[in-house]
Parts: C-alpha cells; structure tokens; sequence
C-alpha cells in the first residue's frame, strides 16, 4: 500500500474536515461534513453563505484542511491524518447539479435539509462548494511508521 492508496483511505472513511480560511486577523478554522472526489482530488461540501469563511473564499480562496483518521485512545497511540491544500469555490450550474449529487450519496438527509432547487434559487443560503486539492500531505504511524509523513503528488 502506498502513501496514495492511504490517503484515499483515510478521505473516503471519515466524515469531517476541519478547514480554514484566511481573515482580516489571520486564519479561521471550522468543521465540515465533506464528501470525498478520489477520480478528481478533491472534496465538496455545504454550508451557509454568510459564514464567514464563504465571504473570506470570494477574495482568497486558498484553504488547508485537516482529516483525521480513527481517533486514537490516548497518547502513544499509532495516528494517522490527511492534511491538504488548494483552492475552494462555489459550484453553480451542472456541475452543482452532478457533485450536489455526489453529497447527496453520501450525506443522504441533504436533500431534505436543503433541497437542491432552493439552492439553486437561491431561496436558501446554504451553497455547495468544491475544494481542488493542490497537495495532500499523510501522516500515518500505522501505515509508514518509521517516517510517517509522506507527500502525496496531485497529478497536474
């Protein structure tokens, strides 16, 4: 198994990504319910419009982020973690359509909590937002333990 294959593993079994985005006073970080894109590298998910992080994104849309794996019962534990790097924007048009989808699969309630028509329309303010990874960084003590962290290429 390769620091790729990790990575995959670890994006596709969890269910959170901590973000951050950058502000007038420096970074702002939150949580949030993602879906995983492995043919695509990258991640989508929801949230409110007026959030701050979804201003901050309209005039840099750098992000990182952080996934963890199983969380561990104590120190000493083995840990492993996918951190990541690129550029987040708002989907609208088809492709709103085809990756809302994709959420959709996997968070199953979103349609029901904010259906897809009303985001379009605009009649709520959640929107659905795709980050294009530039990098992924692995640190996993279970899989690489004697140099856990390990770079993991995007194909350009």
């Amino acid at each position: 198994m390769g620091a790729a294959d990790s990575v995959r593993r670890i994006m596709s079994g969890q269910k959170l990504a901590q973000l951050a985005s950058m502000s007038m006073a420096g970074p702002r970080v939150f949580s949030v319910w993602y879906a995983y894109l492995p043919d695509r590298d990258a991640i989508i998910f929801a949230s409110n419009r007026n959030r701050n992080h979804s201003r901050e994104w309209v005039a840099d849309p750098r992000v990182g982020g952080t996934v963890t794996g199983e969380i561990p019962d104590g120190l000493g534990d083995k840990v492993e973690a996918v951190s990541f790097f690129g550029e987040v924007r708002e989907l609208s048009g088809a492709e709103l359509t085809e990756l809302s989808s994709v959420y959709g699969a996997r968070w199953p309630n979103a349609e029901q909590m904010f259906p897809l028509a009303d985001v379009e329309s605009g009649t709520v303010d959640m929107r659905f937002y795709l980050i294009e990874v530039s990098e992924w960084v692995l640190f996993s003590e279970v899989d690489f333990p004697h140099s856990p962290r390990q770079s993991v290429p995007v194909p350009k």
